[in-house]
């Protein structure tokens, strides 16, 4: 009885899932037919928690905890295939990657007690996006939200890698 008692414990503190870390090229992540490929200006404050309420009927569960990343456009270099409305001068608000799937599995969880792997793609680069004040960034746009989102996680490089971009971007779409 001890024992299925201690099965029983660890499996309750195993974590919420074990996700498979795939990376993603720049060549990837632009042959996307709806990313948008913008030069930014971090905007304060930068980096803000926003929460979603997690409740199923009389059941809840913590909320789910996310960053929010605020920007002005200052430059558009590619607006993807979407008939998204982004300019020059606005502010946008970028949610992570793949947040519908996120917040589903963190339900599942907290409600169901379900775990569930996932795949999390990432661009791999060297830059960390706190520590400058402007960046190119990748994402798309959430119809059914109104909402942009990074394409994948990491997906924003140095202003220094523009004319890289530009060029790549060219021989793609051509």
């Amino acid at each position: 009885m001890k024992l299925i008692s201690l099965v029983f414990t660890l499996i309750l503190c195993l974590p919420m899932s074990r996700d498979r870390r795939v990376s993603v090229s720049l060549h990837d992540i632009l042959q996307r037919p709806s990313t948008i490929v913008v030069k930014v200006k971090k905007n304060n404050p930068f980096s803000v928690q926003q929460e979603e309420k997690v409740k199923k009927g009389l059941m809840s569960g913590p909320n789910f905890i996310h960053p929010i990343h605020h920007y002005k456009v200052e430059e558009i270099l590619y607006k993807g295939n979407e008939a998204n409305q982004i300019n020059i001068g606005q502010d946008i608000s970028v949610r992570r990657a793949n947040f519908r799937t996120h917040l589903r599995r963190h339900k599942m969880y907290h409600l169901r007690k379900m775990r569930k792997s996932i795949y999390t793609y990432h661009y791999e680069k060297e830059m960390d996006i706190t520590t400058v004040n402007q960046a190119i960034i990748y994402i798309t746009y959430q119809e059914e939200d109104k909402v942009f989102e990074y394409v994948v996680q990491g997906a924003y490089d140095s202003i220094d890698k523009k004319e890289n971009i530009l060029n790549l971007l060219h021989t793609i779409k051509n």
